[in-house]
């Protein structure tokens, strides 16, 4: 907050009285120059970019480098109205970030990479909006304990929707969420959402356990134990209900933070899940360092598994490993009955996929909550 009044305060020092400016939300403002022309916006943009480059420190503590992109619309040759031309400013704004930082672009309407510039926009606005109005949904799919042949758990599954409450591509979401800089919000909002759910279903007299996809970046954000651990006592949570799941990729870029990261939740009794285990670069070297509880078998190799004699080869190579190393395998993309009794065949512990169940909304799921 202080950095934003400070920012808005050398943006203000730039430009003329005549001038206004106004914060759009999160870190973008937008200028109005009444009566300029291209050469004197570009001299504004050309200032403002300089200033807030060399913004001194908030205090002796806290040294924060500041970097701008700036989008120019001019009115009324780019746009007649305000929507077109705040859509084409964030159009250029893309244009100037894709040309790297500290610089501004004046918007090209004939430009070939309108088409591509455009969708990132509709998502840029999408996902700040769904944050903004907390529309971030779970559905469920339930997990099967093939020995038992009880349901055990369920994986918690991100499902946006827009103001019209139709549903999003999950997938667009999250690369929207990582490129605007937003995932660590998602990523918190996610795990507020099914600590939320597992709180009432705890009230309903349910027992239940959870698992939440933790994504690619979730490991960069300082804020994810604390934020945890805030939601356990928010929502009083038994921790043992709940398993993180994160991918090779995610766990492997910074090792030793990652397990810094998975020990601190550990710690307080939470549990690990290896996703796509078998597609990426893991090693035994990584399965013993890690602090895991699960591993789940990537789905490329159960579809065609009474087909297949090499996986049915390699998935039991992946159970005589887990077991080993005292993890329990999950075989994902269940489809059909034929796949869960092979499955169960070749000592895999649990069981994902449409035939077990379709992932369902809360209220679907649990009826009587």
């Amino acid at each position: 907050d202080r950095l934003l009044q400070q920012v808005s305060k050398v943006l203000r020092a730039e430009l003329r009285q005549s001038d206004v400016i106004a914060r759009l939300g999160g870190d973008e403002f937008g200028i109005l120059l009444p009566g300029g022309d291209q050469p004197s916006v570009e001299l504004a943009a050309r200032r403002c970019c300089n200033a807030l480059h060399l913004l001194p420190p908030l205090d002796a503590e806290i040294n924060v480098a500041v970097t701008t992109s700036i989008g120019i619309v001019l009115f009324p040759q780019q746009g007649n109205n305000v929507d077109e031309l705040l859509a084409n400013a964030d159009i250029a704004l893309y244009q100037a970030k894709a040309g790297g930082r500290n610089g501004w672009h004046i918007f090209d309407g004939d430009s070939i990479h309108r088409t591509r510039i455009h969708e990132r926009v509709f998502w840029d606005r999408q996902i700040r909006q769904l944050l903004k109005d907390q529309r971030v949904n779970m559905h469920y799919q339930p997990i099967l304990d093939l020995r038992s042949r009880r349901i055990t758990h369920h994986e918690a599954l991100l499902r946006g929707s827009d103001e019209h409450q139709k549903l999003l591509n999950t997938a667009q979401l999250i690369i929207a969420a990582e490129q605007s800089g937003m995932i660590h919000r998602l990523d918190e909002q996610v795990i507020s959402e099914v600590f939320r759910h597992l709180s009432m279903l705890g009230a309903a007299g349910i027992e239940a356990r959870l698992a939440v996809n933790l994504s690619g970046r979730s490991f960069n954000n300082p804020n994810l134990v604390p934020h945890v651990q805030h939601c356990l006592k928010k929502f009083q949570v038994a921790p043992s209900s709940v398993i993180f799941e994160i991918t090779e990729t995610a766990a492997l870029a910074d090792i030793d933070a990652s397990i810094q990261i998975m020990e601190a939740l550990r710690s307080e009794g939470c549990r690990f899940a290896l996703d796509d285990f078998g597609v990426g670069f893991s090693s035994l070297y990584y399965l013993k360092k890690l602090p895991l509880d699960y591993i789940k078998i990537d789905g490329s190799f159960v579809r065609n598994l009474t087909r297949d004699d090499e996986h049915q080869v390699l998935i039991r190579a992946l159970v005589d490993v887990a077991r080993a190393f005292n993890l329990h395998t999950i075989a994902e993309f269940v489809e059909d009955a034929a796949v869960l009794e092979l499955l169960a065949e070749l000592g895999v512990d649990y069981a994902q996929g449409y035939h077990v169940e379709k992932p369902r909304s809360f209220t679907d799921t649990w009826p009587h909550c």
